[in-house]
C-alpha cells in the first residue's frame, strides 16, 4: 500500500471514537435479560454526581480554612495524585484487553504503523475513556463549583481532562514500548510485575490521600498554609492552573496555563510516536498482540 493512501492518525482515532460509541449505544439498546452497559453507564453517572458532591463538601471546607494559595496547593495534591495513579494503572497494562476486537479486525484489513496507532488510541481515548479522560473532571467540576466560577470554567474543565488523559496515554503506551524494545522477553514479565506494583502502590496512596481529604480536609489545608515551593513545579499545580488563574480573576493567564498543558500534552504525543517509530514495528500484525509478550524487532 503507498504511503499516500495510509490512514493517518486524526482519521484512525476518528474512526475508533465513532466505533466505540456505537459499540456503546448499540448496548444500551440491546434487548434482553442481560443489560450490563445500562447499568455500567447508570452507575457512572451516579458515581460521578456523587463524586462531585463529596468533594465540593470537603473543599468548601478547605476554603474555609486557608486562603487561595492554600485552596491550589491542596486542589493540586489531590490533582496531580489521581493523574499518576491513573499513569501507574495504565502503563502497567498491556493493552491485551482489546486483542480480537473490531478495531483489530479492521486494522487487520487496512494495516497501519504502530506510530498512527499509538497516536489514535491515544486520542480516542481522550473521548471514550469515562474512566480515564473524565477522572479529573468530578474534582475540578467541584472546585469550580466551590469557587463559584462561571459555566465557561465547566469548559476548561473539560480541556483540562482531555489534556490530561492525552498526555498520560502517551506516556503510558511510550512506557509499554520501551518495555517491549529495551527489555528481553525472558525478563519481561519481571519487569511488568515491577511496573504492576508500583500502581497497586500509586493507587494505594490515591485511597489514602482520597480518605483524607474526604474526611478530614481541615487537616489537609491547614498543613499547606504555606505551600512548598516544589509544588509548583509539580503536574498537579499544571493541572489546576487555568482553573486558579479564573478564581483570581485572570482568563489570560487561565488561557495561557491550559494553552501550556495542551502543550505538554502535544509533547507526550510526539514523544510516543517517535519512541514507537524507533521500535521498529510497522505493521499491526506485529503490533496487535499483547506488548508485554511480543518480542522486539
Amino acid at each position: 500500500m503507498s504511503a499516500s493512501a495510509s490512514i493517518r492518525a486524526g482519521t484512525l482515532a476518528a474512526l475508533f471514537v465513532r466505533s466505540r460509541l456505537r459499540s456503546f449505544r448499540n448496548g444500551l439498546r440491546a434487548r434482553g435479560r442481560r443489560r450490563t452497559p445500562v447499568v455500567i453507564a447508570v452507575a457512572g453517572v451516579v458515581t460521578s454526581l456523587a463524586y462531585v458532591g463529596l468533594f465540593s463538601q470537603a473543599f468548601s471546607v478547605v476554603v474555609a480554612t486557608v486562603d487561595l494559595a492554600g485552596q491550589t496547593a491542596a486542589l493540586a495534591v489531590v490533582a496531580g495524585t489521581l493523574a499518576f495513579g491513573s499513569f501507574a494503572a495504565k502503563a502497567a497494562s498491556s493493552e491485551a484487553m482489546r486483542a480480537g476486537s473490531a478495531e483489530n479486525e479492521f486494522l487487520l484489513a487496512r494495516p497501519v504503523s504502530l506510530a498512527t496507532l499509538v497516536a489514535g488510541r491515544g486520542i480516542a481515548d481522550a473521548v471514550t475513556d469515562p474512566m480515564g479522560a473524565l477522572f479529573l473532571f468530578p474534582v475540578l467540576l467541584a472546585a469550580a463549583l466551590v469557587w463559584r466560577l462561571s459555566p465557561a470554567a465547566w469548559l476548561v474543565a473539560v480541556a483540562i481532562s482531555a489534556a490530561v488523559q492525552v498526555a498520560i496515554s502517551m506516556l503510558a503506551y511510550a512506557t509499554q514500548l520501551v518495555v517491549v524494545r529495551g527489555v528481553a522477553p525472558a525478563r519481561r514479565r519481571l519487569v511488568w510485575m515491577g511496573l504492576r506494583l508500583c500502581a497497586a502502590l500509586a493507587l494505594a496512596g490515591l485511597w489514602m490521600v482520597g480518605t483524607w481529604v474526604l474526611r478530614t480536609p481541615a487537616a489537609l489545608a491547614t498543613k499547606l498554609v504555606v505551600a512548598p515551593p516544589w509544588l509548583k513545579w509539580t503536574p498537579g499545580a499544571w493541572i489546576v492552573a487555568p482553573l486558579a488563574a479564573l478564581s483570581r480573576g485572570e482568563p489570560l493567564r487561565a488561557l495561557a496555563a491550559l494553552g501550556r498543558l495542551w502543550a505538554a500534552a502535544a509533547a507526550a504525543l510526539w514523544g510516543a510516536m517517535a519512541i514507537a517509530r524507533r521500535a521498529g514495528m510497522s505493521g499491526w500484525e506485529e503490533a496487535g498482540a499483547p506488548w508485554a509478550e511480543a518480542a522486539p524487532t
